[in-house]
């Protein structure tokens, strides 16, 4: 059996696929491991993670554009989303790796960082977590986008149940007053009519 050929990236520039990247059947990331990531992620471990391009539209550009907008850059906060997202925040890599990572990459004086330092920096977190960097890739492809996690009201019967209405929520409020001319008390006692 010959070895998987293995593809190198210089700083800024892009990746050919390579024959063991583009086989038709990707590896998938280790059900164990994705398991151990996150319990929620255990389900979508069992299930092959499609390749990029392979039953989805989506690539890693299109996830980083997702996850940045209305931004066209990320910065920590959105980084650290895309992680815990991913699954990726576990024992070996916590939210303060998070942070680390994403301050070592990103340039000095700067805040926010661009997709090739996005990629460089999904590289490191590969290494960091013992994965190989596609399959890593394809688990950010996955997600989609960011996970919107909110919260539903509960019903509160005298707030939804318009039944229970009572007072001036039912009956109504006061007469209308003209501005400036006192209450329905005072005018009823001065003996003036209201207008309507």
């Amino acid at each position: 059996a010959a070895p998987a050929a293995v593809a190198r990236r210089a700083p800024g520039r892009s990746v050919s696929p390579t024959p063991a990247a583009a086989s038709p059947t990707p590896a998938a990331a280790s059900p164990s491991r994705v398991a151990a990531a996150s319990p929620s992620r255990a389900a979508a471990a069992e299930k092959d993670l499609p390749a990029e391009g392979v039953g989805s539209n989506l690539t890693l550009l299109d996830s980083f554009k997702t996850f940045c907008k209305p931004n066209l850059d990320m910065d920590g906060k959105t980084f650290a989303k895309v992680c815990r997202d991913t699954g990726l925040i576990d024992k070996k890599f916590t939210p303060t790796d998070v942070d680390l990572a994403f301050a070592k990459n990103v340039p000095k004086g700067m805040r926010r960082i661009g997709y090739h330092q996005f990629e460089e920096l999904l590289e490191y977190v590969a290494t960091k977590k013992g994965l190989d960097f596609d399959d890593l890739r394809r688990m950010v492809v996955y997600t989609g986008g960011p996970v919107l996690n909110g919260t539903v009201a509960d019903n509160v019967r005298f707030h939804d149940d318009k039944s229970t209405y009572t007072g001036t929520h039912i009956n109504g409020g006061p007469e209308r007053v003209a501005v400036g001319h006192g209450t329905a008390t005072q005018l009823a006692s001065r003996g003036m009519r209201i207008e309507r």
